[in-house]
């Protein structure tokens, strides 16, 4: 959708996982193309990620930047073949970034709403009155879904 962002961005009209804008999608992983079956963050359910000698802590493997959780490879911004958007709409797509978010929010007006019985953000263009519905689809921790919904 072309919100006309001053970077030319556009945006997809739902979340990954989903055939309408109000539908939640699916849940990713940082770094992780493929919903995971859970959250938790210990290196049995984190891709990128392996046990320390004790087997019992958390090493990162790829999008480290601290020396404290494993090699540090100072990668913030993921590479195509860990993009669940890339991978899924192709080459183009992609999951956007901090500054991508700074963007929309700085040219949009923003109001809670609900569609379809979805509570959910609706952000409209400030430049061309386009609109985009951002669900409120909550968070997984572990196999566990919070505040789906409200937040």
């Amino acid at each position: 959708m072309d919100l006309g962002l001053p970077s030319g961005l556009l945006w997809a009209t739902f979340n990954l996982g989903a055939t309408s804008p109000e539908q939640y999608g699916d849940y990713y992983a940082w770094g992780e193309s493929q919903p995971n079956w859970s959250y938790e963050w210990n290196w049995r359910t984190y891709f990128y990620s392996t046990a320390d000698g004790s087997g019992k802590l958390l090493l990162i493997t790829k999008y480290n930047t601290s020396s404290t959780l494993g090699s540090v490879d100072n990668l913030t911004t993921l590479q195509p073949s860990d993009d669940a958007a890339t991978q899924q709409f192709g080459n183009g797509s992609r999951i956007p970034t901090k500054a991508d978010w700074l963007e929309l929010l700085d040219n949009t007006t923003s109001k809670w709403i609900t569609i379809n019985d979805v509570y959910g953000r609706k952000l409209t263009s400030k430049k061309n009155g386009k609109s985009l519905f951002l669900p409120a689809a909550g968070y997984r921790n572990g196999s566990e879904l919070y505040r789906a919904g409200s937040s």
